[in-house]
């Protein structure tokens, strides 16, 4: 197994085949996977890369999103779990563009921005 990517095909947590790539980040990867239990696409988030300190800093983040998940706006984690030595969290999949490759393509109108900004104060007031 390379360690920047988990192969297609690949059974995670007995559950989570993978079916290819969303992103990869600083320390690790998101995958689209499908829920073999649920029959629902999910976002595998794999840590690749770092120690101890960042290891902690990912089980905190699963565990943080993971109490959020009846708040708006925030994503629901399903699982989490370790596949090889490399700690995993399968969460929500939510289809659409990301901020900043809709930002590559031209500033947001203003009532676009303050929609936006809306939702994002609503979530963090939760």
């Amino acid at each position: 197994m390379e360690r920047d990517v988990l192969p297609r095909g690949e059974l995670v947590g007995g559950a989570y085949r993978i079916d290819g790539s969303l992103g990869r980040g600083g320390m690790g990867a998101v995958l689209r996977a499908t829920d073999l239990r649920a029959g629902r696409q999910v976002a595998l988030k794999v840590l690749l890369e770092g120690g101890a300190s960042r290891a902690a800093r990912f089980a905190r983040e699963a565990e943080l999103v993971a109490r959020l998940d009846a708040v708006p706006g925030v994503v629901r984690v399903h699982a989490r779990g370790e596949y090889r030595g490399l700690p995993w969290f399968a969460m929500e999949l939510v289809e659409g563009e990301d901020l900043q490759r809709r930002l590559a393509r031209g500033r947001l109108p203003v009532g676009e921005a303050l929609e936006l900004v809306e939702r994002l104060a609503r979530t963090l007031a939760e």
